[in-house]
């Protein structure tokens, strides 16, 4: 967190030698806190755009509303999805006409959590798993969705890895075989890292980057990995093998460029 990245900071006091340093401080970048939920987002729209579906006519659940899950469904309720559950560590709220995102993100910066937001309509982590919605968020931890519960989600069209490996191997393939899509975690939440690669520019470059030119930048790598990663995935039969077959590629390339193979 920006907390961490301080002292490390204090201590230094090098703005290249971390990155998501809070607002204000020398070296910190626009953008940077909401980059992972906004790839997200984004990453969300690229496939339902895809797929041929319109946003407003899209149901979303998210667990988790930290920095990512919370961004994730600032950006998507601005395209007009309909973030119909949301569930955090202590409690969730459940809207089937869409809960009011702006809203509830200022109730959270107060209270630090969702419960409470609206106790008449609560859900908890089982439930929102459970609950039919077309796209499901992980934005909180690990492993959360195994061969234990995936049988059981409710999820219509696709899973969405925005925490890291939120689902396990054994539940990847249950989803596969029910003709659910998984959008994989090294490409969903690269957001973060993406812009901290730009923080760490500015920091040993002296350049500035706004707020739009960091989006963009965003954008415009997003676009270039999905492309690549649709050139692929008919051969490599998913997004997330696909996904690893670029970045492994990738990585070939770079080692025998360098001479290091």
């Amino acid at each position: 967190s920006g907390a961490e990245m301080m002292l490390f900071y204090n201590k230094t006091h090098d703005p290249a030698v971390v990155t998501a340093k809070p607002e204000g401080i020398e070296g910190w970048l626009p953008g940077r806190r909401e980059a992972t939920g906004f790839g997200t987002a984004y990453s969300t729209l690229k496939y339902l755009e895809q797929v041929g579906r319109n946003p407003s006519d899209v149901t979303v659940a998210v667990q988790g509303f930290g920095n990512v899950g919370s961004y994730a469904a600032h950006y998507l309720h601005r395209e007009g999805c309909k973030i119909v559950a949301v569930t955090d560590y202590y409690g969730g709220v459940y809207n089937p006409d869409g809960i009011n995102i702006p809203e509830l993100m200022e109730y959270t910066l107060e209270h630090r959590t969702v419960k409470g937001y609206d106790d008449e309509h609560t859900i908890d982590n089982d439930g929102l798993f459970a609950l039919e919605a077309d796209v499901l968020i992980p934005a909180a931890s690990g492993h959360v969705i195994n061969k234990d519960n995936a049988g059981g989600l409710g999820v219509k069209m696709v899973v969405v890895e925005a925490a890291n490996m939120p689902v396990s191997w054994d539940a990847m393939s249950m989803l596969q075989q029910r003709g659910v899509d998984l959008l994989p975690d090294n490409y969903v939440n690269a957001g973060g890292v993406i812009a901290s690669d730009l923080e760490y520019k500015q920091g040993v470059g002296g350049i500035r980057f706004n707020r739009q030119q960091v989006f963009k930048h965003l954008e415009m790598k997003f676009d270039t990995m999905w492309a690549e990663i649709n050139e692929r995935r008919e051969i490599a039969g998913s997004f997330s093998q696909a996904a690893c077959d670029v970045a492994m590629e990738r990585v070939f390339i770079a080692m025998k460029t360098r001479s290091l193979i």
